[in-house]
């Protein structure tokens, strides 16, 4: 078992964490052994600085995208062109909540807990309730991949420092939508395509999530939203 630090679990007595290497985690995805790992995760860890307040989110930056790295990385995509970017920053809580169609790996830098969901546990109208999803305590050096439609947060971090991972997608994920996209057009009114928040990313937010819902996000998460304490 990859270990939970004993301090965490003290400081978060409130939230039941599980760990990636347990049973719980493979409803949600498997751990990798990628051999390029080592190199992105160093590159996350001392290149972006991490801002003051906020989240900064890169979905892809070619200070790390070799063709070496990116044709290794293609066959956990089906073949398909890939992207390798990063989430660097401070975030407590699992208050915005998104998936993909497609895998999704992440190659921590810091030591993180993040939140995951399955689609199938949101009703016919895309709700979810916040209880729904499981606290999974990610180490630094963790490589790991979401299978398609993992509902996941944003990294919650461990220490007041912040957190740093790297993220992999197919290529544009993450991108802002064509500028003739219009949320009201999807066919037959389906509640699924009006949640596209930006190329190949779904987004739902609970209601204190003010910033995201003023710039479109939909309300969809229900509950009481718990809060990661880092120490």
């Amino acid at each position: 078992m990859l270990e939970i630090p004993r301090k965490l679990l003290e400081t978060n007595s409130n939230l039941q964490l599980y760990s990636l290497n347990g049973p719980g985690f493979t409803s949600y995805g498997r751990l990798l052994n990628f051999h390029g790992s080592k190199k992105i995760e160093q590159y996350v860890e001392t290149g972006p600085g991490i801002p003051t307040n906020g989240i900064k989110y890169v979905t892809s930056t070619d200070d790390i995208e070799s063709t070496e790295l990116l044709r290794r990385l293609s066959p956990f995509f089906a073949g398909m062109p890939v992207q390798i970017g990063y989430y660097v920053g401070h975030n407590s809580t699992p208050d915005s909540l998104e998936w993909h169609n497609g895998p999704q790996i992440l190659i921590a830098a810091t030591d993180y807990v993040l939140f995951l969901a399955r689609l199938e546990e949101m009703d016919e109208s895309y709700m979810l309730e916040s209880n729904r999803c499981k606290a999974f305590y990610v180490p630094k050096g963790a490589v790991f991949v979401l299978k398609s439609g993992t509902i996941h947060s944003i990294p919650c971090e461990v220490h007041a420092t912040g957190f740093r991972t790297a993220t992999i997608t197919e290529r544009d994920t993450g991108n802002p939508l064509p500028d003739h996209w219009q949320q009201e057009s999807c066919e037959d009114n389906d509640p699924l395509c009006k949640l596209l928040f930006r190329k190949n990313t779904y987004l739902i937010v609970h209601k204190e999530q003010k910033e995201l819902i003023s710039q479109g996000a939909h309300c969809r998460i229900l509950g009481k939203i718990p809060r990661v304490h880092p120490f």
